[in-house]
């Protein structure tokens, strides 16, 4: 009798465990991608992000520096920053539509100018404005990001072509609880 009792409960519980296994009580953690931006919480926003280097450059360059470009939609105004790292003398910062590997002419300017001598840290932040976009408009740049067809450059005196350039990704934005 004991060993059709346990083996009936045995049963039961093989029945029982998988469908609660199957129940979360806790989201399964996102593992963290080495050398990617962490993902922003936000509301609707998208975000865009570029990691910068000169083995990005068309042909590639060899630099020390790096960056970060970032480009936010808020559902109203896409908003940027550029940031550089052990760079001197940087005359423009850009967005292009092209692939990555291929070039294309700008269509927005983030930072123009000339900043002389060493720069480390915030290059240039605000909100596009039709004054900066060149042949395109904000529907036509957002399509490109949403499909990986976006770029940043940026430019110093000694490399009038381009220092550094960066694929702009989309970024996953995680939900608030």
């Amino acid at each position: 009798m004991r060993t059709a009792l346990l083996t009936a409960t045995l049963a039961g519980l093989a029945l029982v465990a998988p469908a609660a296994a199957q129940t979360p009580s806790q989201p399964t953690p996102r593992k963290r991608v080495p050398n990617q931006p962490a993902p922003r919480r936000s509301g609707p926003h998208e975000v865009f992000v570029a990691v910068l280097s000169g083995a990005y450059e068309v042909p590639a360059v060899e630099t020390h520096a790096t960056g970060t470009g970032e480009l936010t939609w808020t559902g109203t105004e896409l908003r940027y920053q550029v940031h550089v790292e052990s760079i001197r003398d940087v005359t423009g910062a850009y967005v292009h539509i092209g692939r990555a590997g291929a070039a294309a002419p700008a269509v927005a300017d983030l930072f123009e100018g000339v900043k002389a001598g060493p720069v480390s840290g915030l290059l240039a932040r605000g909100t596009l404005t039709r004054a900066q976009l060149h042949e395109t408009t904000v529907a036509r740049l957002l399509r490109a990001l949403r499909d990986d067809n976006a770029y940043v450059t940026v430019h110093t005196l000694a490399r009038r072509g381009g220092a550094l350039r960066g694929q702009l990704r989309v970024q996953p934005i995680m939900a608030s609880r």
